[in-house]
């Protein structure tokens, strides 16, 4: 008699340890994807909740041109100016960084 491991989406494994394996990653690959969501919905508390380095390390120092466009209203309001200018420095936007606190916003608001 063969025994089969299935995972909580239906896969198959003849492997007890490849099924753990398999829906740990998949566990933190959907955890990762709404911690992702939670900042870009909201970067005012996203920015008052985590560290600079948190934030660039669940977005994987990477940032879309609607990141960038909501982090400058913010900047623009005076609200988390460092932390913001922190955030871009990490992920390595040194221009955008520049542009905002040159107060160039123009280029990323919408």
């Amino acid at each position: 008699m063969k025994i089969i491991y299935r995972a909580e989406d239906g896969k198959e494994f003849e492997k007890k340890t490849d099924c753990l394996l398999y829906e740990r990653t998949l566990n933190l690959y959907y955890e990762n994807t709404i911690q992702k969501d939670k900042i870009r919905r909201n970067f005012a508390d996203a920015l008052s909740e985590y560290e600079v380095n948190e934030i660039a390390r669940i977005l994987e120092y990477g940032l879309s041109k609607s990141d960038l466009s909501e982090l400058a209203k913010l900047h623009k309001a005076k609200h988390f100016r460092a932390k913001i200018e922190d955030l871009l420095t990490t992920d390595n936007f040194h221009t955008d960084c520049d542009n905002f606190v040159k107060e160039n916003y123009d280029l990323y608001i919408e």
